[in-house]
């Protein structure tokens, strides 16, 4: 009798083991699939400015659900350094924000002839005030450009777009 009670009693703290263990499982699993995603950052490849051009990045929140706080880093491409002070908006559904590039020191040959500057823009994103994450499939929802624009004309003389896929990893 006494080797049936030590064989009930093996079994039942075996199955009490598996069903703790399962019970940790599961929540380490929902735990683990329940990160956010706080921040977005991706940049342009760089452009040349010319004396006689400017550039801005257009972005759109057209098929979100949630407003996007997004800003807009400008810097000279070969020293990295930044022109201006960030460009920062909230971002509503259905809207977007044109981000103006700074004037940029665009250096003159000895000769007096025309040179131009490289320049990047850098773009992050977050949630704005009172949203808790950005949407996992925000690449889907969001369209940007940096063009290129001639002073005179107003007319765009390059468009980079933004393809979501180079979205660069999320900081979680």
């Amino acid at each position: 009798m006494l080797k049936l009670t030590n064989k009930r009693r093996a079994i039942a703290l075996t199955g009490t083991s598996l069903a703790c263990l399962m019970a940790f499982g599961t929540v380490l699993a929902t735990r683990g699939s329940g990160f956010t995603l706080i921040e977005r950052q991706f940049a342009f490849d760089p452009v040349e400015i010319s004396i006689d051009q400017t550039a801005h990045v257009v972005f759109s929140n057209k098929f979100g659900s949630n407003t996007i706080h997004i800003s807009v880093v400008w810097t000279y491409g070969v020293t990295g350094q930044p022109i201006g002070t960030a460009f920062q908006a909230d971002v509503a559904p259905g809207h977007g924000v044109v981000s103006l590039l700074p004037a940029v020191q665009v250096p003159t040959s000895t000769n007096g002839a025309c040179c131009s500057q490289p320049v990047i823009a850098t773009v992050t994103l977050s949630p704005a005030a009172g949203v808790a994450a950005l949407p996992v499939a925000l690449a889907d929802q969001i369209r940007a450009s940096l063009d290129v624009v001639d002073n005179a004309t107003d007319h765009v003389t390059q468009s980079h777009g933004f393809p979501g896929s180079l979205l660069l990893p999320a900081v979680q």
